[in-house]
C-alpha cells in the first residue's frame, strides 16, 4: 500500500478500541475521505471502516480464544463496547455469536 494507506492501517490496528470515523481517519492522515476509501480498497480490497471491522472481529476472536475475559470486556477492548453491536458485528464475520465461537474454539 501507499505510505498514507499504510499509516492509516497502522492507526486502525494499533488503536482498535478508538471510536474511529472515516472523517477522523482522513483528517489524521491529511487526505480526502473519498481518496482514502479508494486507496484503501485498492490495497486491502475493503474500504477503511470495513477493514477496521474485520480487524476488530479477528482480534476479538483471538481474545475470546486466549483469555477468560467476559464477552463484554472483549467487545470493549476491540472498540465495540455495546454488547448487541459487538454480537452483531462478530456474527457478520464468523457466522456465530462470540459466546458460541468461544465454546467452539477453546482448547479442551
Amino acid at each position: 500500500p501507499s505510505p498514507v494507506v499504510a499509516e492509516g492501517l497502522r492507526l486502525l490496528q494499533t488503536e482498535l478500541d478508538h471510536p474511529w470515523t472515516l472523517a477522523e481517519l482522513a483528517k489524521r492522515l491529511r487526505i480526502d475521505r473519498s481518496y482514502l476509501v479508494r486507496r484503501c480498497r485498492a490495497a486491502t480490497g475493503l474500504p477503511p471502516m470495513a477493514h477496521l471491522a474485520r480487524l476488530r472481529a479477528e482480534r476479538a476472536a483471538e481474545l475470546l480464544r486466549t483469555t477468560d475475559w467476559s464477552v463484554m470486556k472483549v467487545g470493549a477492548a476491540v472498540g465495540w463496547p455495546h454488547p448487541h453491536h459487538f454480537a452483531r458485528r462478530f456474527r457478520a464475520r464468523f457466522a456465530c455469536s462470540p459466546s458460541a465461537w468461544r465454546n467452539r474454539e477453546q482448547p479442551a
